[in-house]
């Protein structure tokens, strides 16, 4: 059962996000008096596809997938969120009323809840806030278009170490040793391969320095993963992980 708990959040707790790394204590007071924190267990449901879009989230601590079913009935692995990453703000500001996707946690999770009406009323109150919760939909749009360039020039174990590589700077790992946060049946879900072509692109991967042994994680040979992936890839030299991961060499 999810626990709801109307916890009073602080400014500092805010400034732990990149969200509010510049907002001002107005903006940051006028949030916290218009929210509330919501904690969830492992595998519960945030919200339901088709649910109407009465808030939307911003999370404090945990892992949440967005998916949805096909018309088969298959589920579809849209996204991973983590700590920071903003839940729905797309949705409740679309002509359609009701979320598109479901939300549901991988891991022990908090929320910060928020009403559609009234952020969607406010907008205008906040001036380093709301660009970046727009910037959080265009940054969507740009993983998409990412991904659908991705597809088509690079194999499926290029698009795996991508994705290692993503996942150790979001998270904030240690590219030398870390664990998976998440299953390796959930990674491949997120990135629409079988879990057997996801197991034979990990093995592939030591070749080109990233070891993978069970869901432990290491990067033995930086510049030839660079030279295998990021050398590939259509936007590397704009990528987040890319600057930061690369900056060890």
């Amino acid at each position: 059962m999810t626990i709801i708990k109307f916890m009073i959040l602080s400014s500092d707790i805010l400034k732990t996000l990149n969200l509010f790394s510049d907002t001002s204590e107005d903006e940051n007071l006028l949030v916290i008096q218009n929210s509330h924190v919501r904690h969830f267990k492992p595998e519960e449901i945030v919200y339901n596809r088709e649910d109407l879009a009465k808030n939307f989230y911003i999370i404090l601590e945990g892992i949440i997938e967005i998916s949805r079913e096909n018309i088969s009935g298959q589920k579809i692995m849209s996204e991973i969120l983590i700590k920071g990453d903003v839940l729905a703000f797309d949705e409740i500001t679309s002509i359609d009323p009701t979320y598109q996707y479901t939300a549901r946690t991988i891991t022990n999770s908090s929320l910060i809840e928020i009403d559609a009406i009234w952020i969607q009323n406010h907008l205008s109150d906040f001036n380093n806030l709301t660009p970046k919760l727009f910037g959080s939909i265009l940054k969507k749009l740009q993983q998409i278009r990412l991904e659908i360039e991705q597809s088509s020039s690079m194999e499926t174990s290029q698009i795996v170490a991508c994705h290692l590589k993503k996942l150790c700077i979001d998270h904030k790992l240690n590219p030398f040793g870390f664990m998976l946060p998440y299953s390796k049946t959930l990674m491949a879900s997120r990135l629409h391969i079988t879990l057997e072509a996801f197991s034979r692109s990990l093995r592939k991967l030591k070749s080109y320095g990233i070891q993978v042994t069970g869901r432990h994680v290491s990067f033995i040979n930086i510049n030839k993963s660079r030279r295998f992936v990021c050398d590939q890839c259509p936007i590397s030299k704009n990528c987040t992980a890319y600057k930061h991961l690369h900056s060890f060499h």
